[in-house]
């Protein structure tokens, strides 16, 4: 029996000093880690049973907050089945928690260490399950705020130094957006986020380097990836990576920093 390593994605926080690392696997599990990107520490937060949605969630840009959406499919309780809420990272004990969200929204973004937006298109103040003195939503009734599927993350990258290039139609529910990130002089980190409907792999993301206008390495089996302090981070079956910038392009090897595989469900406690 094939076993299917777990999907990580990584979400930095602005100082870039820590991350969250999401695992999803098996079905309808998730675990969230917090990891000290500069000592490579990787620390258990909590696991879910459900869905996180990772395009959607953010850090603050301390790192000390987590803003996630999630789904549980308990449409009758008193979340509604998609909420968005705010812990404190890596933990997904929830200190503020914002009830029946819409099934494209949920999550959102931190606009300062403790103020948030929702990724809500009809923000509505009472459905606000409770709330905490630590952090403030800034989302306003009459103020349309959607960023939709890919939004939360496409404003991520976007202030993690990456640049929008363009968008690819390459036939009916077919598209690729294209980023770029430059590393060194003549040397360019390219992402493209790749949805395909229907299809057997419907997302995916494909990561290119460029050096002197000819392209020296390239892959799709990243889960994702992003350059941060001379390294190249990314998650790749079930492991978290990097490559590191000073190498030359032909000896672009790949260091293991953590391996998530054998992982295993454990009743977890958040700590306050």
């Amino acid at each position: 029996m094939r076993i299917i390593a777990p999907r990580l994605h990584i979400i930095f926080a602005e100082n870039l000093a820590s991350a969250v690392i999401l695992r999803r696997g098996p079905t309808r599990h998730v675990a969230t880690f917090g990891w000290n990107v500069a000592s490579n520490e990787i620390k258990l937060g909590q696991w879910f049973y459900g869905r996180i949605y990772e395009h959607r969630s953010s850090l603050s840009p301390d790192g000390k907050y987590f803003l996630y959406a999630a789904m549980n499919c308990k449409w009758e309780s008193e979340t509604g089945g998609i909420w968005a809420a705010v812990s404190k990272a890596p933990y997904i004990k929830a200190i503020e928690l914002y009830t029946e969200v819409p099934e494209m929204g949920g999550g959102g973004l931190f606009v300062s260490e403790t103020e948030y937006v929702l990724n809500e298109i009809f923000f509505n103040p009472s459905r606000f399950l409770f709330k905490s003195s630590e952090v403030t939503c800034l989302s306003k009734e009459d103020e349309h705020c959607m960023y939709g599927v890919k939004g939360v993350y496409i404003e991520r990258l976007l202030r993690l130094g990456w640049k929008y290039e363009k968008r690819i139609e390459h036939e009916k529910r077919h598209t690729t957006i294209v980023f770029s990130k430059i590393l060194s002089e003549g040397k360019v980190l390219y992402k493209g986020l790749v949805s395909k409907y229907p299809a057997k792999k419907t997302e995916w993301e494909e990561h290119t380097i460029i050096y002197n206008e000819k392209v020296v390495f390239y892959t799709d089996e990243w889960e994702c990836g992003d350059a941060i302090n001379g390294n190249i981070y990314f998650t790749k079956s079930g492991q978290l990576k990097y490559i590191d910038l000073t190498s030359e392009c032909g000896n672009l090897n790949e260091h293991l920093i953590h391996d998530f595989n054998n992982y295993k469900f454990q009743a977890n406690e958040a700590p306050y």
